[in-house]
């Protein structure tokens, strides 16, 4: 492991700085990973598709389960990348082998729920430890913000399912009102029953693609806490700054070598010179001796002369540090208490809004429950029913004795709109009638539809749900309805509201 190529600024962080490097590493790398991940994965899972249609649950619990092997792809990425490598997905895929199954059957064991899996996984598969040497490199990697790891399988935990229901009710959002009201009837039974196999299809993918979209981040996460843990630990960033100060030291070492050679190379020339100097001197001087104070007195004269004499100026710089390090403590936390005091008051405005938002809600489902509250009595029928219902007269006087015969009637002589009308305002007199469901005039059919399936029995709801869905398609979007599912509305009529079903269905509710 060579400290000096290190890609990243090696220092000691705070467990969610260590998060934050994560995902910066993510962001820079996403195109490797999220390319090896699938190069790994999807041949595998689209093979189980194919293989086990029958039983894509299982397929799916057996894919999540067997996730370790397919993040050690990851993990052998990242801790590459980390150190100046990136290898291609070629190279991943050819090496995959030689990392993915270290220690497999304990990864996929006892150690496949452990909540610090993202950071012990590096130990297994880069350090290579076993046994007892890996329970106490373990034990002193968690000595300290061991939380970080666990929360972060917590909140990739909460994001797995947060996205998986926010997407199914994103593709709610786009179907369409007047299909909205069949599909939610059947939208469970499409999506998690036994024998919806396009239902079940579709979980399966949407469930690998949220699997795989998060695996990068969470991989990458667990790793830089276990790069973080060590960097404290073994003091990796000092170790770093000493290693720079030795380089430093030995390049200075190699330039003073080489001014030492250039000296000894031109040291013959300078006693040359020096000599020849010295006979000119002799050859000036003739015969004049000097005496013992003028030699001495020349001998200063020539060393207070270049290039013996030389001025060399020292300048020592001395810092405070413990002022510096106090003043940048204070201002440090003075920050920290300012956005703890800024998180405690959203905290708390958040708290309110959701007391506030629930009392809301309350009275909203009491006001609209309020039915539930009162003591229903069906031989009151003095409840005074609306005059018009989504543009539709409701007077009794209007409708025949027998509706759903002259309904049927209508239908086979092509009069559609009005054949649907009285069987529609002859269902909702007979509810009004028999079950005191209250309606007013601004109600929709969906408004309707909603109370009469929480006031009366579930054939009756089921057959008003059938006559608005054929109603709306055929006011709103002129869809003519089949002469079929006409015919069977009206006979079905006459079974419901018949005198022997308004017995029974008062028997039960008795």
């Amino acid at each position: 492991m060579n400290l000096e190529r290190v890609t990243a600024k090696i220092k000691p962080r705070r467990g969610w700085e260590s998060l934050d490097l994560g995902f910066k590493m993510v962001q820079h790398h996403w195109r490797s990973l999220y390319g090896i991940w699938f190069t790994v994965t999807l041949p595998i899972f689209v093979l189980g598709v194919a293989v086990l249609q029958e039983h894509l649950f299982w397929l799916i619990v057996v894919f999540w389960w067997l996730k370790p092997i397919f993040d050690s792809a990851l993990l052998n990425y990242v801790s590459r990348a980390l150190f100046g490598e990136y290898p291609t997905i070629k190279q991943t895929l050819k090496d995959f082998h030689t990392y993915a199954f270290k220690q497999v059957v304990s990864n996929l064991s006892w150690r496949r729920l452990s909540p610090t899996r993202s950071m012990d996984l590096a130990v297994s598969q880069l350090e290579g430890l076993k046994g007892s040497r890996r329970a106490n490199r373990i034990r002193t990697l968690h000595s300290f913000n061991t939380g970080t790891a666990s929360w972060l399988t917590v909140l990739f935990l909460i994001l797995h399912v947060f996205f998986y229901f926010n997407i199914i009710i994103l593709l709610l959002w786009f179907i369409p009102d007047i299909y909205l009201q069949d599909i939610g009837d059947h939208f469970g039974d499409f999506l998690w029953a036994s024998n919806s196999n396009a239902g079940q299809t579709i979980q399966v993918f949407l469930m690998y693609l949220i699997i795989g979209f998060f695996s990068p981040f969470y991989i990458t996460c667990g790793f830089t806490t276990y790069i973080n843990q060590r960097t404290i630990l073994e003091a990796w960033d000092i170790e770093l700054v000493f290693r720079k100060l030795a380089n430093r030291m030995q390049d200075y070492k190699k330039k003073t070598e080489r001014k030492k050679l250039l000296g000894s190379l031109c040291a013959p020339l300078l006693i040359a010179s020096i000599f020849a100097t010295n006979s000119n001197i002799a050859k000036a001087e003739t015969e004049e001796k000097l005496t013992h104070q003028s030699a001495k007195q020349e001998v200063e004269e020539i060393l207070n002369k270049e290039p013996f004499k030389r001025e060399v100026t020292e300048e020592e710089t001395f810092y405070n540090f413990e002022t510096e390090k106090s003043s940048s403590e204070d201002q440090y936390n003075h920050n920290s208490a300012s956005i703890f005091t800024g998180v405690a008051k959203l905290v708390e405005l958040l708290l309110w809004v959701f007391v506030f938002g629930l009392i809301g809600w309350f009275v909203y489902k009491v006001i609209e429950n309020r039915s539930m509250f009162q003591r229903i009595n069906p031989s009151d029928n003095s409840k005074s029913s609306p005059d018009a219902l989504f543009g539709i007269s409701m007077s009794p006087e209007s409708l025949p004795d027998n509706p759903a015969e002259v309904a049927l009637q209508l239908w086979n002589k092509k009069q559609y709109r009005k054949s649907l009308s009285i069987l529609l305002r002859a269902t909702l007199k007979e509810i009004i009638s028999q079950y005191n469901c209250e309606f007013e005039d601004g109600y929709t059919e969906l408004e309707c539809a909603k109370i009469v399936k929480a006031e009366t029995p579930v054939n009756l709801s089921q057959y008003f749900a059938n006559l608005i869905q054929i109603w709306r398609r055929f006011a709103y979007g002129q869809q003519i309805p089949e002469h079929n599912d006409v015919e069977e509305l009206c006979h079905q009529w006459s079974l419901i509201f018949s005198p022997n079903s308004q017995s029974n269905a008062e028997g039960t509710a008795q």
